[in-house]
């Protein structure tokens, strides 16, 4: 039993960090797919009249806030810090010892859709958090 768990421990750390370096490689391409998906929202949606361009999208998310004509500042927040989550659940997988690879396949079928949907809501509230933030200060320092 003991030696099983250790086990386990083992392949959590492996597979942790192996997907630690995979994701070096594999966010930029992720945040290529997230971040004009959050741009069309917010273009759609106009949270607050204050219109959002993002300047970059990793390793940091950079944008300006533009309301009313005028620029509010430029925003930024970490694309990894977003995302996580991402590489915890795939160590996860990876260090099951599930028989049926189905299994894992339903599990990454399901789990990747959910957590990109995540990831959209966590940069578009992080982004409308800290627009509505710059629209206070300046209001409050008369920007």
């Amino acid at each position: 039993m003991l030696r099983a768990d250790v086990g386990l421990v083992v392949r959590l750390i492996l597979a942790f960090a192996l997907w630690n370096v995979l994701a070096l490689y594999l966010l930029p391409a992720y945040s290529k797919l997230l971040v004009p998906v959050a741009q069309w929202i917010l273009d759609a949606l106009h949270p607050h009249d204050a219109q959002f361009s993002f300047l970059a999208d990793y390793p940091t998310v950079e944008w300006e806030v533009t309301r009313l004509s005028s620029a509010l500042g430029a925003e930024q927040t970490s694309f990894r810090l977003l995302t996580y989550n991402l590489v915890l659940y795939l160590s996860a997988l990876t260090a099951l010892r599930a028989r049926p690879l189905k299994r894992i396949g339903v599990l990454l079928a399901t789990g990747l859709p959910v957590l990109w949907v995540f990831h959209l809501a966590d940069v578009l509230l992080a982004v409308e958090s800290k627009g509505v933030a710059s629209y206070l200060r300046c209001l409050f320092q008369s920007c």
